[in-house]
């Protein structure tokens, strides 16, 4: 449970804590209220994808803890499993090349337009359509510890328990937050997969039998951005690891 000492008095938190529904009414206007735009990537699980919007609707929105919320919601599947926009702001329509390659152009196509759409959010929160987040104070949790901390992206190593260094699995594209103004500023994105598996792919299928993971080009990239943050050689993985504040 979120923390929140350094906003609130005791009896209010422990009020809210029981009491969720009444934050609104009780809780003080918070020191940081950041806007937040959700990045939602959906291929086939379009019923999980209408249950997170309506999540983030329902409980973020009216949680008091953001500034402002805007869904995006990227989309690669047949029209007719999703005729119609449900709860998001913006609706992206994308062709699908393939599991990866779709999924990273999804990302890339949502950042985009967000960048055209909404230049003032502060976070963007990206989600898979299955990756429901019922509790809005760990997302506001995990930006005040990035504020705090100085971060600059928030993710999970994609890995098993005894397998988890990023540098060797890559980071979540299913769940990550981004300090908006800092992958502007850097280029993390787009992530840009077609490009790297058509002059890396058949490298990798030739000396491991794997296709290009969009995990680990995730964070190649995101590697990228540090550098062009700091470029310096010798500093480089020390300033992701700075930089990077693990979920998990």
């Amino acid at each position: 449970m979120l923390d929140m000492s350094q906003y609130v008095s005791c009896e209010i938190k422990k009020v809210f804590l029981e009491h969720p529904s009444c934050y609104n009414t009780l809780m003080p206007k918070l020191k940081f209220q950041p806007s937040v735009t959700c990045l939602i990537s959906t291929h086939d699980r379009v019923e999980d994808a209408r249950i997170n919007m309506e999540i983030i609707r329902a409980f973020w929105k009216t949680s008091g803890l953001f500034s402002d919320i805007h869904i995006v919601h990227a989309y690669n599947g047949q029209k007719h499993w999703y005729p119609q926009a449900h709860l998001e702001n913006m609706l992206i329509r994308k062709k699908n090349p393939g599991h990866f390659q779709g999924a990273a152009e999804l990302i890339d196509a949502g950042m985009a337009r967000i960048i055209k759409q909404f230049p003032r959010t502060d976070y963007v929160v990206g989600l898979a359509s299955d990756t429901w987040l019922t509790k809005p104070a760990f997302v506001y949790g995990l930006l005040a510890k990035m504020k705090r901390r100085r971060k600059t992206l928030a993710a999970a190593a994609w890995g098993l328990p005894r397998r988890n260094n990023p540098f060797d699995v890559g980071i979540s594209s299913d769940f990550f937050i981004a300090d908006f103004d800092w992958v502007r500023k850097y280029a993390l994105f787009p992530l840009r997969y077609a490009e790297f598996e058509k002059r890396h792919g058949e490298l990798l299928v030739y000396i491991k039998g794997s296709n290009v993971s969009l995990e680990k080009l995730f964070f190649a990239r995101f590697q990228q951005a540090c550098f062009r943050e700091l470029p310096v050689n010798n500093k480089r993985r020390l300033f992701a690891e700075a930089r990077l504040l693990r979920i998990s």
